[in-house]
């Protein structure tokens, strides 16, 4: 749907991830309002599991970006398909750090929809799994939830 680039939010000099969505998708209300749903439904979210989002926008030709925290990483996905099927230690360790992302996002009342290896990051210290955040809340869905903005 989109690339990914690393940038410098210049203002602050601070790098970052800047995800744009594919041009030719740009006609596509469907595929822009997911891109737009995704900011807004992991922002909603309070977590240190969850990616942060800093800003959207849209260039000057009309393309719609996010710009989102640069994590230092892979995709789990990668990092399976790497290091091979987890030990016992590591996969619990990666399964409760995507329960603590899912559980304030249930909370908010966003159900992800997507969640599968390559839409969960993995930051590495020393060779082991140190912090997991999820990613790409595009096809989640939102409902209203009383009490809840």
């Amino acid at each position: 749907m989109g690339t990914v680039y690393e940038g410098l939010a210049a203002r602050i000099r601070k790098r970052v991830a800047l995800k744009f969505i594919d041009a030719r998708l740009t006609q596509n209300p469907e595929a822009v309002a997911r891109f737009q749903r995704e900011a807004m439904a992991a922002s909603a979210i309070e977590s240190p599991h969850i990616v942060q989002m800093f800003d959207v926008g849209v260039t000057d030709d009309g393309i719609p970006y996010l710009v989102m925290e640069l994590l230092p990483g892979r995709d789990l996905g990668k990092h399976l398909r790497s290091v091979g099927q987890l030990e016992l230690g590591p996969a619990l360790h990666v399964c409760s750090q995507v329960l603590k992302a899912l559980a304030p996002a249930h909370t908010a009342g966003i159900v992800h929809r997507d969640l599968k290896p390559d839409n969960v990051f993995v930051e590495e210290r020393e060779g082991e799994v140190a912090i997991v955040k999820i990613l790409d809340f595009g096809v989640s869905k939102i409902y209203a939830r009383e009490g809840v903005a």
